[in-house]
């Protein structure tokens, strides 16, 4: 399992700055573009929030599959108790990290939005 892992890391590593247009290209958020020394640190900010949001949207589909695995984990299971209780705890695990994950753009959504300009707040 782990050497699934880095690959998805790795492809994720290598194309998330095409898909975030990290390079001068239009941001997903603001639509606005920059080049060389005309990017700041409001460009950053916003290549951030992209990034978090291209991360978002990648982990609801992931958790699926994985969720489809482990109910196919479950149907196959028969009468193997180990292995069903296996694949609830797969379960339980992908769920919870799913709504650590919801949790903690929350938190800091709502951090972000005490603190900060309403144009750097990622979650419209």
């Amino acid at each position: 399992m782990k050497k699934y892992t880095q690959y998805i890391g790795t492809i994720m590593i290598l194309f998330l700055p095409i898909v975030v247009g990290a390079q001068g290209a239009q941001g997903a958020i603001t639509g606005e573009t920059c080049e060389g020394f005309s990017c700041g640190y409001a460009n950053l900010i916003r290549v951030i929030q992209d990034i978090i949001l291209f991360l978002f949207k990648l982990s609801v589909p992931i958790a699926a599959i994985a969720l489809a695995v482990a109910g196919f984990k479950i149907l196959t299971a028969r009468d193997n108790a180990g292995a069903r209780t296996e694949a609830k705890e797969m379960m339980l695990k992908i769920v919870g990290g799913v709504m650590i994950m919801l949790a903690a753009g929350l938190i800091v959504n709502t951090i972000l939005g005490a603190l900060l300009k309403p144009e750097y707040i990622f979650v419209n």
